[in-house]
């Protein structure tokens, strides 16, 4: 996967967004484990999405849409803001970044991901750089989210469109010449990250930001919670609990997660970082985002508690990371390098011209394989 300079390709993931919700980490540590195995040559940089976000949700709670008590606290109740200020301000250096290949993950299927991160992967294809949706999946499920996010790829022209979930497939395949029935990268986190046992005794862990704890039965197993959400200043009801985990850091929550007798969430990462890992959790959430958990065999997930059967996820994770060599593969075929590294001034000539391909034969199974979108 290089140059006959012998450079190798240089992928750029584009994720973050870990504070406001620690579930984005475990996506991100996952795709980008998931790129690695699939291409153990390449340079993989990380890029993130929060710049914009944080101007946006700034200016809206300077303007007064969001009175949050941390914003009153900071500016006052009548604090006036200049609405000439924009969130085209802020510098997003993913947008400026010389790669050869950009991926993004996740639930990015939305009308908020368009607004928020559509303009720094349009500059990135701009300049004639390809892009890969890896392990997708929307947010409403509705017919204007669709129709929004069609008009999306339409401009953007993915190589390939890999969801994590069958209503995301059913969705977009339809516009996508390249598109895979694939799962959520967090279920490859253990390839990301193995945590050391904790010096804990038998315990199960309650994680629930957005509704109440519901009674578990945990016999004499000690109750450990956490909370994802880590964003300002915390609710004073997680601070009353022994026991409760509140970090920044990831690794901490994997090594929570994978060390426990059973999860209780209402996020859906959390369940996600716990059966990869060989556990049992239930999700207390009717999100429809949980239709991910469909594909990998824990449908049940809702009204019970569920482990994977780890060699069907196994399978899963391969056929995965071989479709994944197989469109870059072809990408390379098709442009007819023998790798990637287009200078900026090629980028510039191209012109995006490799996404104009669109004949390409579809193929059974798992998806089809091919650079371009049906026009």
């Amino acid at each position: 996967m290089t140059e006959d300079t012998g450079r190798p390709m240089r992928i750029l993931f584009f994720g973050g967004g870990w504070p406001t919700n620690i579930g984005n980490a475990f996506i991100d540590l996952g795709a980008m484990a998931l790129l690695r195995s699939a291409f153990p040559s390449a340079r993989i940089a990380f890029g993130s999405g929060l710049p914009r976000w944080f101007f946006r949700e700034s200016i809206e709670t300077l303007r007064g849409r969001r009175k949050s008590p941390l914003a009153r606290l900071r500016y006052g109740p009548t604090h006036l803001f200049d609405p000439s200020v924009g969130w085209e301000n802020a510098l997003v250096p993913s947008a400026l970044t010389d790669c050869d290949l950009v991926v993004y993950a996740g639930n990015a299927v939305t009308q908020r991901f368009v607004a928020q991160s559509g303009p720094t992967i349009s500059a990135l294809v701009e300049r004639g750089i390809p892009v890969i949706l890896l392990g997708v999946g929307a947010a409403e499920y509705t017919d204007d989210e669709q129709a929004d996010y069609v008009a999306f790829l339409r401009r953007i022209r993915p190589v390939s469109v890999i969801t994590r979930d069958t209503v995301t497939y059913d969705m977009l395949s339809p516009v996508a010449v390249s598109s895979y029935r694939g799962i959520d990268c967090g279920f490859f986190l253990p390839e990301a990250y193995r945590p050391f046992d904790l010096v804990l005794p038998e315990y199960v862990v309650l994680a629930f930001d957005d509704s109440p704890e519901p009674e578990i039965d945990a016999g004499t197993a000690l109750i450990v919670r956490a909370h994802h959400a880590i964003w300002g200043i915390a609710p004073e009801d997680w601070l009353s609990h022994a026991n409760t985990l509140i970090s920044d850091v990831p690794e901490d929550y994997l090594a929570l997660y994978a060390n426990a007798g059973e999860v209780h969430s209402d996020r859906v990462h959390a369940c996600v970082a716990s059966l990869a890992y060989g556990k049992r959790a239930r999700l207390y959430n009717e999100t429809r985002r949980g239709f991910l958990f469909d594909v990998v065999g824990a449908g049940a997930i809702r009204d019970e508690a569920v482990s994977l059967d780890l060699g069907l996820l196994e399978q899963k994770k391969k056929a995965l990371v071989s479709f994944l060599r197989e469109v870059v593969a072809r990408l390379q075929r098709a442009t007819r390098l023998t790798g990637f590294g287009w200078s900026n001034e090629e980028n510039r000539a191209r012109g995006g011209a490799l996404h104009k391909r669109s004949q390409l034969d579809r193929r059974g199974g798992g998806g089809h394989a091919g650079p371009g979108l049906q026009p």
